[in-house]
This record gives C-alpha cells, structure tokens and sequence, in this order.
C-alpha cells in the first residue's frame, strides 16, 4: 500500500515541478481551480511543458483501510490533495515545509472522492462521494466556515468566479462563497461540472447542452445531445466546446449556432466524470 501511494505521488509531484515557484500558472492548472474559462494553460504560459523532472517527494500523512489519491490543486504554494478513504479526506500541505497542515474527513463519503478542491485566497472547497454536500474550509487551518447540503458531489467540480461559485448537486447552483447561501439554483441533477465565462453558465449532460444567465439563472438557451450523463465542456472568447460519443462541437456565443463539428474516426472520445475539453 504504502510503495503504491509514493508511486503514486512520484508521478504527480513530477507534474508540480515548477508549480511551487510559481502561483500564476498553478492556479490556472488544473482546469477546475480558479479557471473560470476552464482552459489548461495560463495565458503567458512558456516553461510548463516536458520533459518535466521530479522535484520532492510529499508523503501522504492521511491512512486508513482504502486510499486513493484522486486530484490535487495548487495556489500560493498550498496543496490540496483528494484522498478516496473512507470517509473521503482532503490533505492539505505547505509545499515550503512539505508539511501537513490539517486535514478534513467529508461527512457520510466514501470510496472514491473524485471531487477538486478548488481553492481562492482564504477557503478550499471539498466534497465527496455520497457525502451530505459542499464544505467551505478555512486554508489555513482547515477550520469548517460554512456547508451546504446539496447531495454527492462525485464527479461535480467546483467553479469559482468572484464571490460567486457554480456547481452541481441536486440542482444546478449559484451559491455565495462568503456564507454559502443559495443565489439562485436550477433543477437539474447530472454528475458533471458546469464552465463560467462573463455572462452564462455552460452545462452539458441529460442530453442537453444548456446556457443560463450567470446573474439571474434564467435559461438562454438549449440544444439535444446524445450525452446522457458527463461530458467535457469549456468556453474561450469566441466559443463554447462540448462533446458527444465521438464528436466534438464548437458553438458561436452569440448567434448559438454551430461554428464547426470535429468526428472522430474509428474511436471514440473516451468521457468520464471528470472529462474536459482544454483549449490553447
């Protein structure tokens, strides 16, 4: 158990090489975390590319009779890691120090987390498989500032944007991050994870893809798709990005209408709860 989560960690700490010198980029990586237009690279991105080499070694302090080291965020040299235990953990430590700071057991989770913990400058945001909903934690001592009831939260990441954040739960939420209270929520109940830009909300699942107003949580706009339940979807300046079984669709954001279509021939384009489109 123990050399197959310091492989484990091995191979992800390779991918933190340059993180830990700098913020701007590892809070632009992954997607989810403090990544509004859900793309994998920031902008003036130049160093962050292979051959990367392994830096330090982080030891997971969190045991228990099953782990499984699901995703990881970094921001301001903080590292929060998504530990599938039971119940689901999050681990965060100080990449100066390589410290464990604290950690946080996700009420009523189990088995694999597969939740992102996005984090800004004074919360990290947690939650789990068959957990009660969404927790607010304080990043420095992981004290519990607020929670929300909203269901499992397996394969639902979190979008921050300002003082607002987007996520799936039971619906579909804008949620206050100060307090936690409900903005405005939309009855929709797909495992996936929605993209923000400036005035929508982009969501794709339950053969749908859908666009709400950001502020209001009007609906704007629908389309079918042969996507039951996941599917990756992201947006740039002109466009949003969805995909259906072997297809990926680029959308115009002003008139709606399809900019052009990429097929896949002989494959299919692998999907899954945590599925996304990257753009450069």
């Amino acid at each position: 158990m123990i050399s197959r989560i310091s492989s484990g960690l091995m191979v992800l700490m390779t991918l933190l090489v340059l993180f830990t010198d700098s913020s701007v980029y590892a809070q632009n990586w992954p997607m989810i975390n403090q990544n509004k237009e859900r793309t994998s690279w920031a902008a003036d991105e130049t160093v962050l590319y292979p051959p990367l080499k392994q830096k330090e070694v982080i030891p997971v302090q969190s045991t228990g009779d099953y782990v499984s080291l699901n995703y990881l965020t970094v921001y301001n040299d903080m590292l929060a890691l998504a530990l599938g235990r039971y119940p689901n953990t999050v681990e965060v430590v100080d990449l100066v120090s390589s410290d464990t700071l604290w950690t946080f057991e996700v009420p009523e989770s189990v088995a694999s987390m597969s939740f992102v913990c996005a984090q800004n400058d004074s919360m990290i945001f947690a939650g789990g498989q068959k957990g009660l909903g969404l927790y607010a934690l304080d990043r420095e001592t992981g004290e519990q500032k607020w929670s929300k009831a909203i269901g499992s939260l397996y394969g639902r990441g979190i979008v921050l944007d300002s003082a607002s954040a987007y996520i799936h739960g039971d619906s579909l939420y804008c949620i206050s991050i100060k307090d936690g209270s409900t903005i405005w929520s939309e009855d929709i109940s797909i495992q996936s994870s929605p993209a923000v830009d400036d005035r929508y909300v982009y969501v794709t699942g339950g053969y749908k893809v859908q666009v709400f107003d950001k502020n209001t949580g009007e609906a704007v706009w629908w389309r079918p798709s042969s996507e039951r339940t996941t599917g990756g979807i992201t947006v740039d300046d002109d466009c949003f990005y969805t995909q259906s079984n072997d297809t990926i669709f680029a959308y115009n954001k002003e008139s709606w209408d399809v900019k052009w279509i990429y097929k896949s021939v002989g494959d299919t384009i692998q999907y899954g709860a945590q599925n996304s489109i990257a753009i450069t």
